[in-house]
């Protein structure tokens, strides 16, 4: 009888906790956990910030001015433009031909969005120095591109050997400069005056001044028509390349202490490599600065941030057309707009992979 009641209270036993086991009710949950938190630093370089909100690409319009037709910029920035339409489906982008002192003006005035420019000019703006009346208070750097060579270029055949000999012989030099609105055409006057020649001297002298394009200035060369070419020229320069293959050039000395006042205008003195080009056989000391991209202070945030991460993250794609852009150091140098304010967007991109603190 006692084994009899063993087996029964077993069984009882047995179908209580399976009832217990069956009923959804009287389930306990399990505890939730907190998600792991990652005690290991970011890498050097990589974002620690939330990513960026999504963009509705159909609202992007990149209106961007560059240089003059067949130069270095505007060919980067038709690379660029066919880039972003790619890259952004649905969004619209043009480029126009424009100069870097006039491109301050029309990305000040909303005419276009995102221009080029050159450090001096845009030294110039930020100040209300010549060429400009008052300061550009409202222009924004967006991001710093390739170095960019002040040179003054002569024919052997001319027998020219410095300015400073232009200056005391008053020769009557045939020179070429870009034309008015074009960074190059504020180097050259800039140039000039620091061995106190202006361009009217020039001409009171005999000579004459020719604003032309780099391509007249090639052809004009070939042709006989030219002495001296001031301009700003970089490293690959396909121009300064044909002019010193057909004709035979040299590179005039521009030393650092009878440059000295460019120091004060956005330019370094440094020099240009032995074989730049045909004909270079020896390092000659130049004037040197750097183009970059400007943008106004309203220009759209969202546009400004996509623009600025199209270059960065193509910038090799870049290099290949520009193979100036190889000097630059896109990590510690792209941002580094020599003063100028960086424009929200730029920033917002800079600092959110980690480049700038």
């Amino acid at each position: 009888m006692k084994k009899l009641l063993s087996v029964l209270l077993a069984v009882v036993m047995m179908l209580a906790l399976a009832s217990c086991g069956s009923d959804p009710k009287t389930t306990t949950p399990a505890a939730t956990q907190p998600p792991a938190q990652s005690t290991q630093a970011p890498a050097p370089g990589q974002s620690t910030q939330a990513p960026a909100p999504q963009i509705d690409y159909s609202k992007l319009d990149l209106h961007m001015t560059t240089g003059s037709s067949g130069s270095v910029l505007y060919m980067f920035g038709s690379q660029f433009i066919d880039l972003f339409k790619e890259l952004y489906p649905g969004s619209r982008a043009e480029v126009a031909v424009g100069g870097g002192v006039s491109n301050i003006s029309t990305v000040s005035n909303g005419d276009f969005n995102i221009g080029s420019t050159a450090v001096p000019a845009l030294f110039a703006a930020l100040n209300g120095v010549d060429p400009f009346q008052e300061k550009m208070e409202d222009i924004r750097a967006v991001f710093r591109t390739d170095p960019i060579w002040g040179v003054a270029m002569v024919t052997k055949a001319s027998g020219i050997n410095s300015l400073k000999e232009v200056a005391e012989k008053k020769m009557a030099v045939r020179l070429a400069v870009m034309p008015v609105g074009n960074y190059t055409e504020l180097f050259a006057r800039q140039l000039l005056s620091c061995y106190g020649i202006t361009l009217d001297d020039i001409k009171a002298w005999g000579g004459t001044v020719q604003y032309t394009s780099h391509a007249e200035a090639s052809d004009l060369f070939k042709d006989g028509h030219l002495d001296m070419y001031v301009t700003m020229i970089n490293k690959g320069h396909a121009y300064g390349t044909e002019i010193f293959t057909n004709v035979d050039m040299k590179m005039l000395p521009l030393d650092a202490e009878d440059i000295k006042p460019l120091m004060e205008l956005g330019y370094s003195a440094g020099f240009m490599p032995k074989d730049a080009f045909r004909g270079v056989d020896e390092e000659v000391p130049i004037a040197i600065s750097s183009n970059l991209f400007i943008s106004s202070a309203d220009a759209p945030e969202d546009l400004v941030y996509l623009v600025t991460k199209t270059f960065y993250e193509h910038f090799d794609d870049f290099a290949l057309t520009n193979t100036a852009l190889t000097q630059l150091n896109k990590e510690t140098e792209i941002f580094d707009c020599f003063g100028a304010k960086l424009h929200p967007g730029a920033e917002k991109y800079y600092k959110e992979i980690g480049i700038l603190k």
